[in-house]
């Protein structure tokens, strides 16, 4: 079954020891959504990396393809995400894959695409309100052989915090998108204790495992 997910979502980047106080405040005061767990993602790219060269240059108008397993011998799910004028979407659909290591390649929007890079990070679920926060640690990525036979490995020390709401909605909602931003009853900002970020894991794999190769 192929769902879409329409949702808003504010990402906070922590690298340093002065930021541990929101990750505790977080950890304490926060109601535990569901439990902790690893999560594996295998990104698609073409092989001169168009994905990932037009995702540094348009701030929209982009999209990722992934291949995500929730914790070992569990579903294999393949989700677009794209970043267009109207807003941000996932598409999700179920795989009958087994493991992320028997898809070898993908065609999307007439590309053919192959895996790029593997990331994979434990993720903590967590709630308050209509705000579903998560928080990843652990980060690891491997790219493929395709762009580098050695197949480096590089390890972050980033703590990805992301606010969403709770629930997600389907497309099909009525003008969902437009309700996002005028229903106060949708309205997360107010939890927000920074400015937000982008950043993408795709993207800061990809260049910190060529930038460690050149």
């Amino acid at each position: 079954m192929k769902k879409t997910e329409v949702r808003k979502e504010y990402k906070f980047i922590e690298s340093e020891k002065s930021e541990a106080d929101h990750l505790f405040h977080i950890r304490n005061n926060y109601n535990t959504l569901y439990p902790s767990r690893n999560i594996q993602s295998l990104y698609f790219d073409t092989i001169d990396l168009r994905i990932y060269k037009d995702s540094l240059i348009n701030d929209i108008d982009k999209f990722k393809v992934r291949f995500r397993q929730y914790d070992k011998n569990k579903k294999i799910t393949q989700e677009v995400k794209i970043n267009s004028s109207s807003g941000r979407y996932k598409l999700v659909e179920n795989t009958k894959y087994k493991s992320l290591n028997e898809i070898d390649s993908y065609t999307y929007r007439s590309l053919s695409l192959y895996p790029a890079v593997k990331i994979s990070f434990h993720r903590e679920y967590y709630f308050l309100g209509n705000a579903r926060v998560t928080i990843d640690t652990n980060l690891k990525s491997k790219i493929n052989k395709f762009l580098n036979p050695t197949e480096p490995v590089y390890f972050s020390p980033k703590r990805i915090i992301e606010y969403k709401l709770k629930d997600s909605f389907s497309e099909e909602s009525n003008n969902l998108t437009k309700k996002l931003f005028i229903d106060d009853s949708l309205s997360i900002e107010d939890k927000l204790y920074k400015g937000s970020e982008s950043f993408s894991k795709y993207t800061y794999s990809i260049s910190k495992l060529i930038q460690n190769n050149d």
